[in-house]
């Protein structure tokens, strides 16, 4: 498995990004087309307020797929005329594609509650769809909204002999929290692969990835993970049957390395949205082990990610990290057999030792709180289950960009 040029792509894919007036000057209408009829897998928000693209991708996923259309600037929820929009869009999409509507999934990101200019998509979907080339630079930069850089990430597998591109493109920066978030990311891969296995395949790597990051603590309208598979790189079909049958160790082999990829793909582009947080300064991992039951290092993560106490210590690079026991107090765990590390990216400082604050060179602390990336490692010091999640820090800018 190799990481290649962040903007190849896999064969038979397109990729467009256009101005159409959403926004006031930057991209805001991106397209994906496949050449050949797409198995297609998607997840989104557990949010009971679900944007209208959602409603219609649940229904057209069902199909093969040969287009995704997406705008950014406004996320087409909450509204009356919501649905009816976004079918109106694919309808124009396909006709200019000549494919069935059906066969095309809708994605939106950006302000809630906020008629889509309707007219002034129309005019610019035949233009987009002139646009489409073999690269997605253009498309990842469609999709932005708070953003300060695109996300996109390509690398290259040998599946049965054949190779096979998986690339991802995302957007992400605010209202980052549990079961995905205020992000979209689309996945394209040339392998054949059976459609069940596709859907079981990203579940696991999102899972492991864009549900296990936090910036704000805030669940979206809008979050979507599609997974477009073509079968263009001509491999020996992924079969579901792969995973009981023992015997075929190769096909199960081929199926490992593709989850392998699928994950490698999924956990850079959500280490990416972590980076790129609203305001953000630092990356930090949280890494909560020796929890006594399944959910309880979660539980305790989850509180110390979405902090804004310990978030903005993190961010002044202060060394009151009285906070950070507290944040584990509250969730009910008994602080008596917990130890509390922080680690730099070649330091290790405990500051807790199971019940109590013990003196630190302060110094060395701070030395490591001025990182860009650090972890901060609890102990419960009861059991076996661990939990890991990243998030950042919280700055006067996220504030700024969110009034």
């Amino acid at each position: 498995m190799k990481t290649i040029s962040k903007n190849i792509v896999p064969r038979g894919f397109k990729f467009a990004g256009i101005h159409c007036g959403i926004k006031r000057k930057k991209k805001d209408l991106g397209l994906i087309y496949s050449d050949t009829p797409a198995v297609a897998a998607g997840l989104w928000t557990t949010n009971k307020m679900q944007a209208a693209p959602i409603q219609i991708c649940k229904k057209n996923i069902e199909n093969k797929i040969q287009a995704i259309i997406v705008n950014s600037g406004n996320a087409n929820c909450g509204l009356r005329q919501g649905r009816k929009d976004a079918l109106l869009i694919n309808e124009w999409v396909g006709r200019e594609l000549g494919i069935n509507q059906e066969c095309i999934l809708p994605a939106s990101t950006g302000i809630i509650g906020i008629p889509l200019p309707i007219d002034k998509i129309k005019k610019r979907v035949s233009f987009l769809v002139r646009e489409l080339k073999e690269e997605s630079d253009d498309f990842a930069e469609a999709i932005l909204t708070t953003d300060k850089v695109s996300k996109q990430v390509a690398l290259e597998l040998k599946i049965g002999g054949k190779e096979v591109i998986i690339s991802g493109v995302a957007k992400g920066s605010g209202m980052i929290s549990p079961k995905m978030a205020t992000m979209l990311c689309f996945v394209t891969t040339d392998i054949d692969i059976d459609k069940a296995l596709l859907k079981d395949c990203l579940k696991k790597a999102v899972e492991n990835s864009f549900n296990q990051i936090t910036i704000d603590g805030e669940m979206s309208t809008n979050d979507t993970v599609l997974c477009l598979a073509n079968g263009r790189a001509g491999n020996n079909k992924l079969q579901a049957a792969g995973l009981r049958l023992q015997a075929e160790k190769e096909e199960n082999r081929n199926l490992e390395k593709f989850q392998e990829g699928l994950n490698y793909v999924t956990a850079y582009l959500a280490k990416e949205i972590v980076k790129d947080g609203e305001g953000a300064t630092k990356l930090i991992e949280i890494e909560v082990q020796g929890a006594k039951k399944e959910g309880d290092a979660e539980k305790v993560a989850r509180r110390i990610a979405n902090s804004n106490l310990i978030k903005a210590m993190f961010y002044g690079e202060s060394t009151n990290y009285g906070r950070i026991a507290a944040a584990i107090g509250a969730t009910g765990v008994d602080l008596k057999n917990v130890d509390i590390h922080l680690v730099g990216n070649k330091s290790k400082i405990k500051i807790f030792k199971q019940g109590y604050f013990i003196n630190v060179d302060e110094g060395l602390l701070k030395k490591i709180l001025e990182e860009k990336e650090m972890k901060l490692k609890v102990d419960l010091n009861k059991g076996n289950f661990s939990e890991k999640l990243l998030t950042c820090d919280l700055s006067e800018e996220y504030v700024r960009i969110n009034k």
